[in-house]
C-alpha cells in the first residue's frame, strides 16, 4: 500500500468514527493540540479542542450527538512532507434540511519507535448557519 492509499484509509476511518460518535477511536486520532473551528455564513464562530469534543461525545453516549450525513465528497487528499491536507464537502442535516458543509483537515505524520501514525491537527468547517456543538 502506498502512503497516499494509507492516508486515504486513515481519513475514511476518521470519518466513520466521527459519524458514529466513536470517542475512543477519535481520541487516538486527534493530535495533542487538535482544534476544530466552525465558521458560518450567519457570523457564528466556535472553536473546540479535541478534549472538548470527546467530553461532548462521552456525555451524549447513546444519545443523538451526530448530525446525519447523506454524502461525503473527498475533493482533494494531498501529502506534502509530513503533512496531509484534505478538502471535502459533506451533505449534512443539522435540523434545517440537507446542506453542504465544507471541511478542510490538516494532518501530521508522527513517528515513534513503532512507526508512523497520522494525527489530526486542525479541522476547519464552513456551514450555512451556525448549529453545531457551540
Amino acid at each position: 500500500m502506498t502512503i497516499d492509499e494509507e492516508f486515504k484509509q486513515v481519513v475514511e476511518r476518521f470519518l466513520a468514527a466521527a459519524d458514529k460518535g466513536d470517542h475512543a477511536a477519535l481520541a487516538t486520532t486527534y493530535g495533542p493540540d487538535f482544534q476544530n473551528i466552525h465558521v458560518a455564513d450567519d457570523g457564528g464562530l466556535a472553536g473546540l479542542t479535541g478534549a472538548q469534543i470527546l467530553a461532548i461525545l462521552r456525555a451524549s453516549e447513546g444519545g443523538n450527538h451526530c448530525s446525519p450525513v447523506r454524502e461525503t465528497i473527498l475533493h482533494s487528499l494531498e501529502i506534502c512532507g509530513d503533512l496531509g491536507y484534505v478538502l471535502m464537502t459533506r451533505i449534512k442535516n443539522y435540523g434545517r434540511g440537507w446542506e453542504p458543509v465544507f471541511h478542510s483537515l490538516t494532518w501530521r505524520l508522527v513517528w515513534d519507535e513503532t512507526g508512523g501514525k497520522w494525527m489530526l491537527l486542525r479541522e476547519f468547517i464552513h456551514q450555512r448557519a451556525f448549529a453545531c456543538w457551540a
